[in-house]
């Protein structure tokens, strides 16, 4: 049983080198309340809000024996990364396989990095992560509706010649 997460961004895979005690996984649902006269109050559920996840891991700055294998013993590698990504408001695919039940693997945003280093750890920090689920504003397209009977009335209706008042047709003046 290995568990494991990932980040992807820029072209890069970042395994972290400890992985957290929990990833705290929620979401919630917007209820909208109305009041019914002579009923009460009524609910009403309108959407869904985007996924967020929230943990707190530990980023060494050397090699210590309980690191994931493949995972780099520099904080700063990592902060930096999370940093970056906020500040450039892209997003990031965000992986978390536990082998047992389904994988997480979606595009995430980086909402808030915390950094805390302890003394008698210097070098090594603790972030505390927090992702919201990402997805991307879609093109609406909306069609204007004609009715069948302007649309004939413009069509049928007789031009009537222009004129101009101040032209007249087989008229001198000297």
């Amino acid at each position: 049983m290995s568990y494991s997460v990932y980040f992807k961004y820029g072209g890069k895979k970042y395994k972290l080198p400890v992985n957290p005690e929990e990833i705290k996984r929620s979401r919630e649902l917007n209820i909208e309340n109305y009041q019914v006269l002579g009923t009460g109050q009524v609910s009403v559920p309108s959407y869904y809000n985007l996924e967020e996840f929230s943990f707190e891991a530990e980023f060494p700055s050397q090699d210590y024996h309980y690191m994931n294998s493949g995972a780099r013993a520099d904080a700063d590698y990592y902060e930096k990364m999370f940093r970056k990504a906020q500040k450039n408001m892209k997003p990031v695919r965000f992986i978390a396989s536990n082998d047992i039940t389904d994988d997480i693997s979606m595009m995430v945003l980086v909402k808030s990095v915390e950094a805390v280093e302890k003394a008698g750890e210097e070098g090594d920090k603790y972030l505390t992560i927090k992702l919201q689920e990402y997805k991307a504003p879609g093109k609406r397209y909306v069609v204007v509706p004609t009715t069948e009977s302007t649309a004939i009335k413009q069509e049928e209706a007789p031009k009537e010649p222009e004129s101009n008042p101040a032209v007249t047709d087989d008229k001198t003046h000297t």
